[in-house]
């Protein structure tokens, strides 16, 4: 069986708090570039430009990389598949619990599935919660694998 995310662009670029803090965190490169093109043309401000860019870059990467967007479940294996398509096995012993986790004041407009396992955890990519419940996902999940 399985349960598949829609990957909506906007949903996981800016929903809310931490990923608006990413986005004021661009501003700093973007004013060693802004330096480097109007006032001060030296290389002190490019290589800051340069150096800062490609440790965003890198973040944002990383953090999508453990990002699933479809899990497919049976009684022995759990499997998610990434947005880059690699597909993690996971034994169901290996896992805690299931968590939904929402985005959002007042209960959230969007919402992600948390898979915690007991070294590591793994997330789903945001979706909007009248598109798609969370939290039925993580209760189910849990009852199938008997995880209350």
């Amino acid at each position: 069986m399985e349960i598949e995310y829609v990957h909506g662009f906007w949903n996981n670029f800016m929903p809310a708090g931490l990923s608006i803090l990413r986005v004021f965190l661009w501003c700093i490169p973007v004013y060693f570039l802004v330096r480097f093109i109007r006032n001060e043309r030296t290389l002190k401000n490019l290589v800051v430009f340069i150096i800062l860019s490609a440790f965003f870059f890198v973040y944002e990467y990383q953090s999508i990389n453990s990002r699933f967007n479809k899990i497919l479940y049976a009684p022995g294996n759990i499997a998610l598949q990434t947005l880059q398509g690699a597909i993690i096995n996971i034994s169901p012993s290996e896992i805690q619990r299931f968590w939904s986790i929402s985005i959002g004041r007042n209960g959230g407009y969007s919402c992600y599935l948390l898979v915690k396992l007991k070294n590591s955890e793994y997330r789903s990519v945001n979706v909007l919660k009248r598109e798609h419940s969370c939290k039925q996902d993580a209760e189910m999940l849990n009852f199938y694998y008997r995880k209350m």
